[in-house]
């Protein structure tokens, strides 16, 4: 009986945790799918509970209402929490915050940015890689 309940419960959090998987994939390929009709990038932020300059960042650069209009306007933003979420396999993080910004069709990484960033320089990158990839795709499509 002790054999068969031990199987029910690894068979339960495998289903749970294959399932909580499946739906960061599918979130994130919705979110994907919006950016591509938005022309827009992908700018995932994985951040650490107990990291301070990831607080540092959310208080300073992502509570700034110029940084908010401008990746409302050229990304489509999602914010993973590291031990509590999932990271897609394809990011690979070795310090918090790191920000990837990901072309939406592909998944390839466009850039990553590890460590804190001020508001002033986060902006002329997003700006920098934004018109910099918009470009190559005119390019491509001519």
């Amino acid at each position: 009986m002790y054999v068969l309940k031990l199987f029910l419960r690894v068979v339960f959090v495998f289903f749970i945790s294959s399932h909580t998987v499946f739906a960061q994939n599918y979130e994130l390929k919705c979110v994907a799918e919006k950016a591509l009709k938005e022309k827009k990038l992908l700018l995932i932020s994985v951040v650490s509970e107990n990291c301070y300059f990831c607080k540092k960042m959310d208080k300073d650069v992502f509570s700034n209402k110029r940084v908010i209009k401008k990746i409302h306007k050229q990304y489509e933003r999602i914010a993973i929490i590291a031990g509590v979420e999932s990271i897609p396999n394809f990011l690979h993080v070795e310090a918090y915050p790191t920000n990837f910004l990901i072309d939406p069709k592909t998944f390839n990484i466009i850039d990553e940015y590890v460590g804190y960033i001020g508001a002033k320089d986060f902006l002329e990158l997003l700006d920098m890689v934004y018109k910099l990839e918009m470009s190559h795709k005119n390019v491509e499509n001519d």
